[in-house]
């Protein structure tokens, strides 16, 4: 019964662990949705910094990267996405920054199925994420 419990409560919406989770409970990008990784190729699980999401997000400030080796959260998302796959199955994914003079745009359409890859791999930028046209 204890175990049961235990596990439950890890399970729970507010667990970080599984906050950003379509469901299955593990930290890995799996079908459904949205990952963004530190590095620039990281668009298969590895060692890399990586966050996941099934919902818009237009604040990255407040995001972190699981990071496997060190089993827990460290640098913050805003402006350091390097490469995004999109697992979503119905919705594409736009990524938004914010220019000096404080205006969003949208730098990234991309399809379900689809990522992206910051190819001069310097200067990461985003502020946000969200799903379209859903």
């Amino acid at each position: 019964m204890a175990g049961a419990f235990l596990l439950a409560s890890a399970l729970l919406p507010g667990s970080p662990a599984v906050a950003a989770d379509t469901g299955d409970g593990w930290e890995p990008c799996n079908r459904g949705e949205i990952c963004l990784y530190q590095a620039q190729y990281a668009y298969v699980d590895s060692n890399n910094g990586s966050r996941q999401f099934w919902y818009d997000d237009m604040n990255h400030r407040d995001d972190r990267f699981w990071l496997p080796n060190q089993n827990e959260y460290g640098i913050v998302v805003m402006d350091k996405v390097k490469s995004v796959h999109n697992k979503d199955t119905q919705c594409g994914v736009r990524m938004w920054d914010v220019n000096g003079s404080g205006t969003w745009y949208v730098y990234q359409n991309i399809e379900f199925g689809g990522a992206y890859y910051n190819q001069e791999n310097t200067n990461p930028y985003n502020n946000g994420h969200d799903r379209y046209p859903c």
